[in-house]
């Protein structure tokens, strides 16, 4: 039998980067897209390189517009290039950037000595040409395909996306498919659709329909956004729930109560039944850089199925208000791998650029009360501004080191790739990073050689609860997670460096 508290930690280990370390902004604020759980991203003066393993994805920017099938096949020539056995499986339209692209598939064998599948994207946006490169080895490109057209459906050029952005909308597309809303051919119908000038009145999340048209909560018996859906007798128990760190306050609904604090966490928040029930309820507050609501939900609903396998969202979300501050929800199904049904309600607000965040969990036979006492928390919620975890940033001054490598081929075909980071922490609250991969490849008759670039970032830094905002010199931000590991290690988004 599951223990559905299980399900709930794995959630609350890791939402707390769920509204921020899933989406990679250019500190220049040339384009963004959405980093899949365990890709390691290395900035590129001309790009970014995101991998995984033997698998990658790299982003590179050319000046000039030209033609979409020109980028693709200068790119491929190039491949062809170092590829044996480098051939053409397929081509042909696409949409990239929210402009008409193209794109092409091939396989062969490339200078790692492994057979792969490689496929070239390419568009002109914003007075730029934009190629993505993503490349798997063929035992594992299915099992990749997921995560790789994440990255390619979510990218967009420029700074920070809009609400009604073509990145973003391409993205809800791609969730409703998921949903079930959309078979594949409507979606690449409507992904046609976002090059014309009306592509605003085609999106199924746009702001401008009914909220009881909208709303399938509403559709099901619920409440549109920013009303409540109990009655003034049922909202909660009257006690209050103040968070240690003074993010919010919120009414507990009646029969539960706050869980004990984990330390490590300080911005995570658990309720449970008082009878011992297994339903949870997970609140989470912290720095944003979403630059829309909508953009916000879409990072929510990706990170909630990566920690939650099986849970599929159950409709389009819907948006509203709550006390001013822009609001969304969503409900969530799915079968575990045991067979288990679960279902989830999700709740976002964002308010001067922090989220604030509620998620139930529950059987399916339990999820009605699961969620009536979610929603009864979330339209109490009070936002207040998360202050700053001086305790934590005084920890992590210092110089910190991140290193990985790998080897591919044999004998005298092999290719040795490593990624390098350091990062110096000051107590000033400035920061200083340098970082790059780099490649030595051996060829038969002593060819090969090395390759590899450093690339150079400064700003400042504040840490609220255990995320750490960076605002970058050459402008732009980013948001990471921070944990303190025994032994003299500090996790960011996942990856360990060791204090020097």
């Amino acid at each position: 039998m599951i223990c559905l508290w299980r399900w709930c930690l794995a959630v609350a280990l890791c939402s707390s980067a769920a509204f921020s370390q899933s989406t990679y902004r250019d500190p220049q604020q040339r384009f963004s897209l959405q980093v899949p759980a365990g890709w390691t991203t290395a900035p590129e003066p001309s790009g970014l390189t995101i991998a995984r393993g033997r698998a990658y994805a790299r982003l590179v920017m050319v000046e000039g517009r030209g033609l979409a099938s020109d980028l693709v096949s200068h790119f491929a020539a190039e491949a062809g290039k170092q590829w044996k056995n480098f051939q053409e499986l397929k081509r042909g339209e696409s949409q990239f950037a929210g402009e008409a692209g193209a794109f092409a598939f091939y396989n062969g064998t490339n200078p790692a000595g492994t057979r792969a599948i490689l496929k070239i994207t390419g568009a002109a946006a914003a007075g730029k040409g934009y190629v993505l490169i993503l490349s798997a080895p063929e035992t594992e490109f299915a099992a990749l395909r997921n995560d790789l057209e994440r990255m390619e459906s979510s990218f967009s050029a420029g700074g920070a996306s809009s609400g009604g952005g073509s990145a973003e909308k391409l993205a809800a597309l791609e969730a409703a498919y998921k949903a079930g809303v959309l078979t594949r051919d409507e979606m690449e119908a409507k992904r046609r659709e976002l090059a014309g000038a009306a592509l605003a009145a085609r999106n199924p999340l746009a702001g401008q329909q009914s909220a009881r048209a909208k709303n399938p909560l509403a559709a099901a018996g619920g409440s549109a956004p920013g009303q409540n859906p109990l009655s003034p007798g049922a909202r909660g128990s009257g006690r209050e729930f103040q968070a240690p760190d003074g993010s919010f306050a919120a009414t507990l609904p009646a029969g539960w109560r706050a869980r004990p604090a984990n330390p490590a966490l300080p911005s995570l928040h658990a309720f449970e039944p008082e009878n011992g029930g297994e339903e949870r309820i997970l609140i989470g507050a912290g720095p944003s850089t979403a630059g829309s609501i909508q953009e916000l939900m879409q990072e929510g609903v990706q990170v909630v199925m990566q920690l939650v396998p099986g849970l599929q969202p159950a409709g389009q979300p819907s948006y509203g208000q709550i006390g001013g501050a822009p609001s969304a929800e969503v409900r969530y199904r799915g079968t575990t791998g045991q067979g288990v049904e679960l279902a989830s309600w999700h709740g976002i607000l964002l308010k001067d650029r922090f989220y604030f965040a509620v998620l139930s969990l529950a059987r399916a036979e339990q999820a009605g009360a699961a969620e009536q006492a979610a929603r009864s928390m979330y339209q109490s919620m009070r936002p207040a501004r998360v202050p700053e975890n001086m305790q934590l940033a005084r920890a992590i001054v210092g110089r910190w080191t991140f290193s990985q490598g790998s080897q591919s081929g044999a004998g005298s075909n092999r290719s040795n790739a490593f990624v390098s980071r350091q990062i110096t922490f000051a107590v000033d609250g400035r920061f200083e990073y340098v970082g790059g991969v780099y490649v030595d490849t051996s060829l038969p008759g002593g060819g090969g050689g090395t390759g590899g670039r450093d690339t150079r970032y400064s700003g400042t830094y504040q840490i609220f609860g255990n995320q750490l905002r960076a605002r970058f010199d050459q402008g732009g931000e980013q948001v990471f997670t921070l944990e303190l590991v025994q032994g003299g290690g500090l996790k960011l988004n996942g990856d360990l460096y060791i204090r020097e």
